[in-house]
């Protein structure tokens, strides 16, 4: 991994081996990128190495970004909400239980739901039914999976279910969400 740009990022101050962390918060589109990026390096071929290069670019540009920024550091409820929201990212091909979550943060579920709402605005059920559904929206376009498969592996319960909270909340079936993406 090299070039002009990725030259030019790494000779910027904040890219400093004396200081090599840099504060981030919990940026989506940074997770997002990382994940395609460990997708695409389990690859194998020139256009995996292309793509893979242009996603650490990405990657950069966003550190580089918040860098520049200069987000100020976390309070302690912003850290916790924080890191169950990555929780909640990293797991959801599970079924995740939000009690038991706060439980593991050291946090009650009245605590936490509150903290939460407070901070991104919606409830945290609201939230993980939301990224199930973009991760399913993602699957149905991108994969040639079935529509139950999909609905297991974003964590529904069953077909039925997955199928009714999709038509509910994207105003159309999966089949046909399927079909209109190609």
């Amino acid at each position: 991994f090299n070039g002009p740009y990725a030259e030019y990022l790494m000779g910027q101050d904040c890219f400093n081996p004396n200081f090599p962390l840099i504060h981030m918060g919990f940026n989506l589109e940074f997770l997002d990128i990382f994940i395609r990026l460990l997708e695409t390096l389990k690859g194998e071929g020139v256009a995996y190495c292309q793509i893979a290069s242009c996603l650490t670019i990405q990657l950069l540009g966003l550190t580089y970004a918040a860098a520049l920024l200069k987000k100020s550091p976390q309070n302690r409820k912003e850290h916790i909400i924080n890191n169950i929201r990555f929780k909640m990212h990293d797991s959801l091909h599970t079924n995740i239980n939000l009690d038991e979550l706060a439980a593991q943060h050291n946090v009650s579920y009245t605590w936490f739901r509150k903290a939460f709402k407070e901070l991104i605005g919606i409830s945290p059920g609201q939230y993980l039914l939301n990224l199930k559904l973009e991760k399913s929206c993602k699957m149905l376009k991108e994969s040639e999976l079935t529509i139950s498969e999909i609905a297991f592996a974003t964590g529904f319960a069953s077909e039925y279910h997955f199928s009714k909270i999709f038509k509910k909340k994207l105003k159309m079936a999966p089949s046909l969400y399927k079909r209109c993406t190609y």
